[in-house]
């Protein structure tokens, strides 16, 4: 979501509880990962119809089998592939930089090999 949002020709139509129902159903998409995808029991757990056939007047929401469907979601948001991805590498990123760390604190810092240690071997072989 953009900070222009609130000022948007569609968004400026709708009533309050719409605003606070699109912005609450685009949290749900995202923090479970549903690649915009919105089930109507959920949907219904924070609109009143009203409000939900509102949003699809206005074009945030259509309605797809089993629930509805957050209008170009996926083209303002990552993708739950995404963010898994982005994820992995951070967590990746993290685990190597706390082991080169600790190598160059235990090992380099009192100049001691370990044959355990990944960066003391690369350090012998080059």
């Amino acid at each position: 979501m953009t900070d222009t949002f609130p000022e948007h020709p569609k968004t400026v139509q709708l009533s309050d509880g719409a605003f606070r129902a699109i912005i609450t159903y685009w949290c749900y998409s995202h923090k479970l990962r549903t690649d915009g995808f919105l089930p109507k029991n959920v949907a219904k757990m924070h609109a009143t119809p009203t409000r939900i056939r509102e949003l699809v007047s206005a074009g945030f929401l259509t309605e797809i089998d089993g629930g509805y469907d957050l209008h170009d979601y996926l083209k303002h948001q990552w993708s739950a592939k995404e963010i898994e991805s982005m994820s992995q590498k951070k967590k990746t990123a993290g685990s190597q930089g706390g082991s080169l760390g600790m190598h160059k604190r235990w090992h380099v810092a009192r100049d001691r090999f370990s044959d355990d240690c990944q960066y003391c071997q690369e350090a012998r072989t080059a």
